[in-house]
C-alpha cells in the first residue's frame, strides 16, 4: 500500500467511523491558562467525515499567519500527539474482548485464532504490574501501577520467544508467527503492549516504557521455568522498536533479537508519516517535518517526561554483541527500507537481514512464509544449540579373522562443538561398505548418532568415520 493510502487508512480509523467525540482531547481554549506556552485543554468537535476534518484543519491552517518560524496549530498539534501516542481514542482503543467470528475467513488472523489458538489446552494468560507516569491536562503529576497481560503458550521448552505487537495492532496479528514458533517446540508468549489488548495504561511510548517492561516480562519467564531459560525476543513495528531499545538494559538470559519492520527513529519516522499528511493537506506543506516533531516533543517532554529524539532503537543496537535478525519488507512504504539499512550497518556481534520482495508493512510473514520460516529456523538453529562440527574417532586395530559382531565397536565417541567443547554421545549402529575378516587391512565403517542433549544439533548430518585396522596376531 502507498503512503498516501497508508495514511488515509490511519486517518479513516481515526476520525471517518460512525460519530465520536474526542471530549478528552489535551487542547485547551483561550480562556484557560497556558502550560510552558502550549495550550493543552479544550473539547474538540466531532468528526462525521474526512471532509469535514480536513475542512476543519485547512481552516485552523489558514488562520495560521505566515511567518519564518511558522508552527502547527495546537489544535492540530495536539492531535498528532493524540493519535500517536494516547491510547483513548475511542475507535482505535484496542480492547480486551477481540471478537472473533465464526465466519472468520480460512487463513486470516481470526481463523488461526479461533482455529488453533483458541484449541490449545497449553496456554494461560499472565500478568505483571509496572507503572505509568505521566502529568494530566490539570498539569499534575498521575503516577500509578498498570497492569499489563500477555498470552502464554507451555510447551516445556528451555527456550521462550517473546513476540511484540506493533502500534495499535490486534494482539492477534502475530497469531501466524506464533504458532510457527509453537510448532518449533519453543514457549512463546505474546505480549500486550501497554495502554493496548487488555494491558492498562492511558498512553504508549514506543518503547521509552515498554523496555523496561519488557525486562520485567523476562524476569517473571526466567523465575517460571529456569534461571539459564533461554529468551528470544521479536517485535514487528513498534514492538521491534521495544525488542531493539531493550538492549540500552540487556538481559542476559536474551539469546537473540528479531527486529521486523521497526523504524531507527521515531524523528526520521513522524516525518516521514507527517509527509503523508500533506499529501491529503496540501495546507500542511508549509510547516516543515522538524518543526512538527519539535511541537509534539514539547508535548511528550511536558506530558510523558521524554523526547522525541530519546527514542531511537538504532542508539541501542551498538551495545551488545548479542545475534540480530533485521526483516523488512521490500515495499514497505510506511518505515522505508533505509531504515533496516540504517540499524543493520550499525549493529555489531552477529547479524542477518532479510528482504521479503514485494511485502508491505509488517506483511514479510504473511507474503512469503516459508522464506521467512527458513530464515529464521537457521538463525536460531545456531544460536539456541550446539553444532556438531567434526568427532575424535581413534583407529581400531583387531586380529584377522574377527567377524564383524565381534568387532566391540565402540557404543559412544566423542564430538567436537562448534563453540569447542566435547561432548559424549551414542552410536547405535556401525556400517561398512565392505568388510572381509579373512583378509589383513584397513576397513571403514560409519556410524549413526543418537544424540539425546536437545541442545545439540547435527545440521549438517556428519557422520562419524572409524578405521578397523585388521592385522596378524
Amino acid at each position: 500500500m502507498k503512503k498516501t493510502g497508508i495514511i488515509l487508512v490511519l486517518l479513516g480509523n481515526l476520525f471517518f467511523s460512525p460519530p465520536h467525540t474526542l471530549a478528552e482531547a489535551t487542547i485547551q481554549t483561550n480562556e484557560q491558562p497556558l502550560r510552558n506556552n502550549i495550550q493543552v485543554e479544550r473539547d474538540e468537535p466531532d468528526f462525521s467525515s474526512q471532509k469535514e476534518m480536513i475542512d476543519i484543519i485547512e481552516e485552523e491552517m489558514n488562520n495560521t499567519e505566515e511567518s519564518n518560524n511558522q508552527k502547527l496549530p495546537d489544535i492540530v498539534a495536539n492531535i498528532i500527539f493524540r493519535m500517536t501516542f494516547e491510547a483513548n481514542i475511542p475507535i482505535l482503543n484496542l480492547k480486551d474482548d477481540l471478537i472473533v467470528t465464526d465466519d472468520s475467513e480460512v487463513g486470516s488472523f481470526d481463523w488461526y485464532t479461533m482455529n488453533w489458538y483458541d484449541q490449545l489446552d497449553n496456554t494461560s494468560d499472565r500478568y505483571i504490574t509496572a507503572n505509568e507516569t505521566y502529568q494530566d491536562i490539570h498539569g499534575d503529576e498521575i503516577n500509578r501501577p498498570i497492569k499489563l497481560r500477555s498470552r502464554y503458550i507451555d510447551n516445556g521448552s528451555d527456550t521462550t520467544v517473546l513476540i511484540n505487537h506493533g502500534w495499535r495492532t490486534p494482539w492477534n496479528k502475530l497469531i501466524k508467527p506464533a504458532k510457527f514458533f509453537s510448532d518449533e517446540g519453543y514457549n512463546v508468549m505474546m505480549i500486550s503492549n501497554r495502554a493496548l489488548n487488555g494491558s492498562g495504561g492511558k498512553y504508549f511510548t514506543f518503547g521509552y516504557s515498554e523496555q523496561s517492561d519488557l525486562n520485567q516480562w523476562i524476569e517473571d519467564e526466567v523465575t517460571r521455568t529456569a534461571p539459564n531459560q533461554k529468551i528470544v525476543l521479536m517485535g514487528v513495528s513498534m514492538g521491534a522498536s521495544v525488542v531493539m531499545m531493550s538492549q540500552n538494559n540487556p538481559h542476559p538470559n536474551v539469546a537473540a533479537y528479531i527486529e521486523d519492520c521497526g523504524f531507527a527513529t521515531l524523528r526520521d519516522e513522524i516525518k516521514h508519516v507527517y509527509a503523508g499528511f500533506t499529501e491529503l493537506i496540501p495546507s500542511l506543506k508549509k510547516i516543515s517535518g522538524d518543526t512538527v516533531v519539535e511541537q509534539i516533543s514539547q508535548r511528550t517532554e511536558m506530558i510523558l517526561g521524554f523526547s522525541i529524539d530519546q527514542i531511537a532503537p538504532v542508539d541501542a543496537l551498538s551495545i551488545n554483541q548479542t545475534p540480530k535478525l533485521f526483516v523488512h519488507g521490500g515495499s514497505d512504504d510506511f518505515i522505508p527500507l533505509s531504515a533496516v539499512e540504517q540499524m543493520y550497518d550499525t549493529s555489531i556481534g552477529p547479524k542477518e537481514k532479510l528482504i521479503v520482495a514485494g511485502a508491505g508493512h509488517g506483511d514479510s510473514y504473511n507474503v512469503n512464509p516459508l522464506l521467512y520460516q527458513q530464515t529464521v529456523q537457521r538463525f536460531l538453529q545456531d544460536i539456541l544449540h550446539k553444532k556438531i562440527v567434526s568427532f575424535d574417532v581413534h583407529e581400531h586395530q583387531v586380529p584377522v579373522g574377527t567377524a564383524v559382531e565381534n568387532l566391540n565397536l565402540p557404543e559412544e565417541i566423542t564430538v567436537i562443538l562448534n563453540d569447542g567443547s566435547l561432548e559424549a554421545v551414542k552410536v547405535s549402529n556401525w556400517e561398512a561398505i565392505h568388510y572381509d575378516d579373512t583378509q589383513v587391512g584397513s576397513y571403514t565403517f560409519s556410524g549413526t548418532l543418537e544424540i539425546e542433549n536437545q541442545n545439540i544439533i547435527n545440521s549438517d548430518y556428519l557422520k562419524p568415520v572409524l578405521t578397523v585396522v585388521s592385522q596378524e596376531n
